[in-house]
């Protein structure tokens, strides 16, 4: 490690400058234990420059997501300090308020650089610091590079690369950052537009840590340059993580098919002049000949879908007919202790299926699957029976069991469909979520927009529901009852409360998956883990998963538990790493 402090211009009777800056032994050392950078020393005051040099590869960007608290890839060991205090005592959020990291590759961000300066204006780290009053105006700084006031009401996607990055860099500072951090800030730009940017970044009175690969740039500029010595050889995270993949887990996910009892609500028949058809099994073989027209349909199209469709058929029918006989002992016995558990076996399947629908995992998903949709349910259900039912015993497995199984079908659907939407959303712009955190953003406002794309779409289907229900369509649970000799007044009621109740389940079984998930997603220093997503490899069939549980040797039951717990994937799955041209 090297440092060669630049001639200083100042006389020797003006007093030296007061650190702002202060790095002590800062090291990196990446996974398989190599040593990317160790022992970087130097300090800065407001308005200096320090230089880092060094060939591809060696870890500039690493060093510069280090100082702004962003880098969770590799051991991080060393001190970094703003005004004598660490980024854990100012507080991760504001620290990135002060100290602020302009990114070296495109972000493609929704919006336009207006809207995007007003979002992290909200952040409550800078309004804590009132930027929203103090801020610069971006129009004179948009100027001093070249580029004219309408380019901050056009969409980013719109922008040239120039125009990007010199607009990424305005807003940068606008918010009037102690530290800026640039990587490579002119690399985009051609000669007399680097000019006008070594001008603008010359007078601006902050900390410049540069990143630069133009001598004569470095010349230019007074100020201080450390070299970092490089090791001649550049990992990826997706590299690395390779090395530790495990090709030989399977993981059984049992298909969970949700039912409705809905006729199993009266514990006495009700007389009724109306008297309900009943079938037989020839009934049921003639409607099993329907699945006969989808397959034609499927066969037609080339959609493949034929053999899928008759294992699912078959799969309802011997499921329901189980059903039926697992729920006589059941309603018979009408104990706590009987129900309960029942209950919690739905819960368990429920969970696996919204597991096995996502094409993205994380550790603990299914767990936080699990108790998601069993906290919801079991709240609303309690609201229900001890409210709403007045139920004794508060267990009668003729109401609990039915009403349950819909809030659980329900709920699973809403996570389901949360879940997949917030998964793909994060691994496709994870690079938004660290631009948000660059800036100030705790891990909530950092996944907001998407959490709120998520819960609009998994909320969607139940809106409709609502909307259209007793005009285009008569709901599940009505039919079910007045098929069964209800009332229909009666069974409008039962239906409506049943509704209510569904919607209540499927928001809050939502609203704790989100808060598992980020929770899960982000490390104690607001960074997204380096291994936060994993991509799945699906099986082609349930009966290809048992196949593949059943082969598997030495594994046992207690070690799939804890494969389900830790999160862990099919026979094969992809590491999403984020990009690490960092190194």
């Amino acid at each position: 490690m090297g440092t060669d402090q630049a001639e200083a211009s100042s006389s020797g009777s003006r007093p030296p400058p007061e650190t702002v800056l202060s790095i002590t032994n800062l090291s990196c050392q990446i996974p398989c234990g190599e040593q990317l950078f160790a022992g970087v020393n130097f300090s800065a005051a407001l308005g200096e420059t320090v230089f880092i040099q060094a060939p591809s590869g060696s870890g500039k960007t690493l060093l510069l997501k280090s100082i702004a608290g962003l880098q969770s890839y590799g051991n991080i060991s060393g001190s970094v300090k703003l005004e004598g205090k660490t980024s854990q005592q100012w507080g991760v959020a504001l620290w990135r308020t002060k100290v602020s990291y302009l990114w070296q590759q495109r972000i493609e961000l929704p919006g336009t650089p207006d809207e995007t300066l007003a979002e992290i204006l909200s952040f409550s780290s800078q309004e804590q610091q009132k930027k929203h009053e103090t801020y610069l105006r971006p129009t004179e700084l948009l100027r001093a590079v070249g580029l004219q006031t309408d380019v901050l009401t056009r969409e980013w996607r719109t922008l040239s690369g120039g125009e990007y990055q010199r607009v990424a860099l305005v807003l940068c500072l606008a918010l009037k950052p102690e530290v800026v951090l640039l990587d490579e800030p002119t690399s985009g730009v051609d000669e007399h537009t680097t000019l006008l940017v070594e001008s603008l970044l010359q007078d601006f009175p902050a900390v410049k840590i540069w990143v630069s690969h133009s001598a004569s740039q470095i010349e230019r500029i007074p100020g201080l340059v450390v070299n970092i010595p490089g090791t001649g050889r550049h990992h990826r995270n997706s590299d690395l993580s390779s090395r530790c993949l495990d090709s030989d887990l399977f993981r059984f996910r049992p298909v969970w098919i949700q039912t409705y009892l809905v006729t199993a609500c009266y514990p006495t028949p009700i007389e009724m002049a109306y008297h309900p058809v009943e079938l037989d099994w020839v009934s049921v073989v003639l409607s099993f000949a329907l699945i006969s027209v989808s397959c034609g349909l499927s066969y037609y199209l080339k959609l493949n879908l034929e053999v899928s469709l008759l294992i699912a058929a078959v799969r309802s029918v011997l499921q329901l007919s189980l059903l039926s006989y697992i729920l006589v002992p059941i309603f018979k016995a009408n104990e706590y202790y009987v129900v309960l558990p029942y209950c919690i076996f739905m819960t368990a399947f429920s969970a696996l299926e919204a597991d096995t629908r996502q094409s993205f995992t994380y550790n603990g998903m299914l767990l936080h699957a699990f108790g998601s949709i069993f906290v919801a349910s079991s709240t609303v259900m309690l609201y229900g029976v001890v409210v709403l039912l007045k139920l004794d015993p508060l267990w009668d497995a003729h109401y609990v069991i039915p009403i349950f199984g819909m809030l659980l079908g329900n709920s699973l659907t809403s996570i389901s469909v949360a879940l997949s939407t917030s998964l793909e959303e994060f691994a496709q712009r994870h690079d938004q979520i660290n631009f948000r955190l660059s800036r100030g953003a705790d891990k909530w406002e950092a996944s907001k927009p998407i959490l709120q794309r998520a819960i609009k779409i998994g909320t969607t289907p139940l809106i409709n529901q609502m909307s259209v229900a007793g005009l285009v369509a008569i709901p599940g649970m009505m039919t079910g009852q007045i098929l069964g000799g209800t009332p229909p007044v009666q069974a409008a009621r039962y239906q409506i409360t049943v509704l209510f109740l569904i919607g209540a389940s499927a928001a809050l079984s939502s609203c704790c998956i989100f808060v598992l998930m980020v929770n899960a997603l982000f490390d104690s220093n607001l960074c997204l883990k380096p291994d936060f997503l994993r991509k799945k490899t699906k099986f082609g069939s349930s009966f290809q998963m048992i196949s593949s549980v059943v082969k598997q040797k030495g594994e046992g039951v207690v070690g799939w538990v804890k494969q389900q717990v830790a999160g862990r994937t099919t026979s094969s799955y992809d590491t999403l790493q984020q990009t690490e041209d960092d190194m």
